[in-house]
């Protein structure tokens, strides 16, 4: 039997665009999430980093219409949530969009 290995290394997609969020937390929340105000799902969560600037990317359905709830929480109760409904993403270019804290 043969085998033929074939390598190939991917392509960006010109014009791939994508969603980002950018979340500056209060010191006091611990996480930060984002629910499609539609269907209730989540499209995020995630443990705030020591910056306290969270950024993420969502699929382009979310920057052409407000259709996002994205909030911060507090895993000990001690204070509300706080969330902003009616959110919309900023459209970026997903091939050059650098998300890292």
């Amino acid at each position: 039997m043969n085998l033929k290995i074939v390598t190939f290394s991917p392509k960006p997609v010109v014009g791939l665009s994508a969603g980002l969020i950018e979340v500056d937390m209060d010191e006091n929340a611990e996480y930060c999430f984002a629910l499609d105000r539609i269907t209730g799902k989540t499209v995020m969560a995630m443990i705030r980093p020591p910056a306290g600037i969270v950024r993420f990317l969502v699929p382009t359905k979310y920057a052409l219409s407000p259709s996002l709830i994205v909030g911060i929480v507090d895993t000990d109760g001690s204070y509300n949530v706080k969330a902003v409904d009616g959110i919309a993403a900023q459209l970026v270019d997903g091939n050059t969009i650098t998300i890292s804290q």
